[in-house]
């Protein structure tokens, strides 16, 4: 009795000094960040990241997305790619988008809210820059009214806690490739703490690394589709690859050149690689963006044109 008494004072204090007592009962630490959460709420390891889920809609994901040379705190260099990847994606007859820069436990960040115009909702991105990555903390679509603090209060929660782990990274030249992969429609060399998997079919190879599954966030899923109608990479990627692409490029790997799909779904950053071999088309789909390892084992590929085992 007389405990309950002297935690409900302790908040009546709390409240009454303009604090409200948190409701984040547990903390993820990483490599390189800390973050909180309700002990009610689920948490993920995704590739450098998490995904937290809970309440009634609330799915929230922190991913880090390299930029060469950014510096920290500097929120003039992420405007221009803000514009491009987020507002310029919300359709302003139907959505009101709200931009401020705040300060999160000495960072600098760029808070974004999009809110439907007629709806309580509200969707969330909010980019920090530090050494050489711009973090991602955003919403699975537009969060209830009811989770709506709480997102927040997560969001507000985010500490860096190592600086230099992106810095330390390999670079793509360090990247040691020792082990090899070759079947029917494609070779390729990959380090030794990633790992092949082609039990699913014979037309398709998934490599990752060895402590992610095969529904977490991270890896290279590659596929071989008969090319019937005589596509290009271009014309393939224009009527298959269409939803949620936020950029077309052309994309050189070792000797092979791809047509690129970058994709942004509901935050997970996707890339589609695109080539013509002989009478067959290879998809490579990059789960997050293109880092050192991705880009060291891309450059390894050889394209083969045998045929189904």
């Amino acid at each position: 009795m007389k405990k309950t008494i002297i935690i409900a004072l302790v908040a009546i204090l709390l409240t009454s000094c303009g604090q409200t007592p948190s409701s984040l009962d547990k903390t993820y630490t990483g490599d390189y960040f800390s973050i909180g959460y309700d002990s009610s709420m689920k948490l993920k390891q995704i590739a450098d990241g998490v995904l937290i889920t809970g309440g009634d809609s609330l799915i929230l994901m922190v991913q880090p997305f390299p930029i060469k040379g950014l510096v920290s705190g500097d929120i003039s260099a992420l405007d221009l790619q803000v514009e491009k990847e987020i507002i310029s994606l919300v359709d302003p007859t139907t959505n009101e988008v709200k931009k401020v820069q705040k300060v999160i436990n000495g960072l600098q960040a760029i808070w974004i809210e999009t809110k439907p115009r007629d709806e309580a909702r509200v969707d969330f991105n909010v980019i920090i820059p530090i050494k050489e990555v711009a973090i991602h903390m955003t919403t699975d679509g537009p969060v209830s009214q009811k989770d709506q603090p709480l997102v927040r209060e997560i969001i507000e929660s985010f500490k860096i806690t190592n600086e230099e782990f992106f810095i330390q990274m390999p670079t793509e030249s360090q990247v040691k490739l020792s082990e090899n992969f070759k079947n029917w429609f494609i070779g390729f060399k990959y380090p030794e703490n990633w790992e092949v998997k082609t039990n699913i079919s014979p037309s398709m190879v998934y490599l990752l690394p060895k402590d992610v599954n095969l529904d977490d966030i991270r890896g290279i899923n590659i596929q071989v589709v008969e090319n019937i109608n005589k596509f290009t990479p271009s014309q393939y990627c224009d009527k298959f690859i269409v939803d949620n692409v936020y950029k077309r490029d052309t994309l050189k790997f070792g000797s092979n050149e791809f047509e690129a799909s970058f994709r942004d779904t509901a935050g997970f950053h996707a890339v589609d690689l695109v080539i013509v071999k002989g009478e067959n088309i290879i998809i490579l789909t990059i789960s997050t963006d293109i880092g050192p390892v991705e880009k060291a084992i891309l450059n390894s590929i050889e394209l083969l044109s045998g045929k189904p085992q």
